[in-house]
C-alpha cells in the first residue's frame, strides 16, 4: 500500500496493513479484519455505495468497531487483480491499496500512473511490500 500521508488513521506503526473478509455480506454490508505493524488487528464493517446520481459503487463507508462514525473514501479507480486508488471525503488523504499480486511481482505501471494523476507524485509513503508477505505467512 502507498499513500501521501506519513501516518494513517491506524497510527505510527501501520505497517503492512491488510484487510480480510471476516463473514458473508449481510445487507450490502461486510465484516473486514485490518491487520498491521507487528500483529495488530481492528475489526470493522465495510460498504459501497453510489453517490448521489451515480449508479455504480464509487464511494467506501469503513465504521471501526468503536469509532462514532465511518471514514468515507471515493474510489477513483479499482483494477480487482492489481490495485485501488482511494481519496478520503474529509481532507488531502490519498491510499492505493494493492493485492498480494502486486507485493509479489511488483506494481502495475497504470496503478502507479492513476495514483500520480489522481493524488500527486509526492510525497508518496511505501505502506507494504513484498515483507508484508512473509509477515503473513508467520501468522497463519
Amino acid at each position: 500500500m502507498y499513500r501521501n500521508m506519513e501516518q494513517g488513521g491506524f497510527g505510527p506503526d501501520d505497517g503492512c496493513l491488510r484487510d480480510t473478509q471476516i463473514g458473508e455480506e449481510v445487507d450490502g454490508k461486510a465484516r473486514l479484519r485490518f491487520r498491521y505493524g507487528g500483529g495488530q488487528e481492528w475489526n470493522s464493517t465495510l460498504k459501497y455505495r453510489s453517490s448521489e446520481g451515480q449508479t455504480g459503487k464509487n464511494i467506501v463507508e469503513i465504521l471501526l468497531d468503536g469509532a462514532p462514525k465511518p471514514a468515507l473514501y471515493d474510489l477513483l479507480f479499482v483494477d480487482c487483480k492489481y490495485c485501488k486508488v482511494l481519496k478520503s471525503q474529509t481532507g488531502p488523504k490519498c491510499m492505493l491499496s494493492v493485492t498480494e499480486v502486486s507485493l509479489r511481482h511488483g506494481l502495475p505501471q497504470h496503478c502507479q500512473f492513476l495514483y500520480g494523476l489522481f493524488c500527486g507524485v509526492e510525497p508518496m509513503y511505501q505502506v507494504s511490500d513484498a515483507s508484508c508477505l512473509v509477515h503473513d505467512m508467520k501468522r497463519g
